[in-house]
């Protein structure tokens, strides 16, 4: 069942968002202004819709020890005023000194944002005068204040969307799992012993998963071979054999020093209805000349799988009868 995988596009489309904001540049424009005299930033393009807002960043570079008050207009194309406010500003460099240490400092609040959202798209102007420009004695200072202004035309909240993308994937993951791993554990068996048979109760219809996996330890023979044959069978309530497989298993070695092994098989298989079954797994471990010892044999038995992708389901029928000669 594939149509839970599209539930992945769901992280995405935040991200998706934010990066489409982020591939749109920014228009910088700057500007010196002189105190007592209004200057009018070059023409700039807002648009007006859903998606984001624009937004305006302007910043004053003021000299050290001052402070600045600057009165913003932002204007339509026909240059009446649509916003106004006046925007007090600071700046103060210095140095500090504090148990044997000393250091530098500059600080200051010479910047303001405007998240703008416009009735109708157009052309619009910023328009900046610089009302006082006080040195820290509060004498006025007559040289020219650089002003940059930063029009971005899709001001979003990238916190905000990186954290709905995150809390996204996991519920995402949650989905994922209450599809895909709500199976039911039907069984699970170990014993430390080289064969097991046991009988279980499969429900169906649907995919049932037969996992055999075993540990061997290192012993104090030489490993001839890396492959531990294996013998399986399975067979339903008349004692009919459905399954019946031998193969060679390879060993997988645990850990950085090697003493430890680990074979593993999985089958797939496809239950039309509810039956009971009894299956039986043999390992010849005494192939392996005493170099290995078994530690334990676990068998682990699901139903009611779901798989997003194709898996190679092993069919079930049963052996025919033996042929029974005619009387003479």
């Amino acid at each position: 069942m594939r149509w839970p995988l599209l539930a992945g596009v769901l992280p995405l489309l935040p991200l998706l968002v934010l990066l489409d904001s982020l591939i749109v540049p920014a228009q910088r424009l700057p500007l010196l202004a002189t105190r007592g005299e209004p200057v009018v930033f070059p023409p700039f393009h807002l648009n007006a819709g859903w998606f984001g807002s624009p937004e305006l960043d302007l910043r004053a570079d003021l000299p050290a020890n001052s402070t600045v008050v600057l009165s913003v207009d932002l204007l339509d194309g026909a240059g009446r005023p649509l916003l106004q406010f006046r925007k007090e500003g600071w700046r103060e460099q210095g140095t500090w000194m504090e148990q044997g240490e000393q250091g530098t400092y500059d600080e200051g609040d010479t910047a303001t944002r405007l998240d703008l959202r416009p009735g109708l798209s157009g052309v619009h102007q910023l328009r900046v005068q610089v009302d006082d420009l006080l040195d820290a004695s509060g004498q006025p200072l007559l040289q020219p204040v650089p002003l940059l202004l930063t029009v971005r035309h899709h001001s979003l909240n990238r916190p905000l969307l990186l954290l709905t993308a995150l809390a996204a994937s996991s519920l995402l993951a949650l989905y994922w799992t209450s599809v895909y791993g709500g199976c039911r554990r039907r069984l699970r068996q170990r014993v430390d012993d080289e064969h097991l048979a046991l009988r279980f109760e499969a429900g169906g219809p649907g995919l049932l998963r037969l996992i055999v996996r075993a540990r061997f330890e290192r012993g104090t023979g030489t490993l001839a071979s890396l492959q531990i044959p294996l013998a399986l069978s399975l067979s339903d309530a008349w004692g009919r054999c459905l399954l019946r497989q031998r193969k060679l298993l390879p060993l997988n070695g645990v850990g950085s020093d090697g003493e430890a092994w680990i074979v593993r098989q999985s089958l797939w298989l496809r239950i039309a209805e509810p039956r009971s079954l009894r299956m039986q797994v043999s390992l010849a471990c005494e192939r392996g000349g005493g170099a290995l010892e078994l530690e334990w044999l676990e068998l682990l038995v699901e139903d009611g799988r779901l798989t997003p992708w194709p898996v190679a389901v092993t069919p079930l029928q049963p052996e025919p009868a033996p042929s029974r000669p005619a009387p003479a």
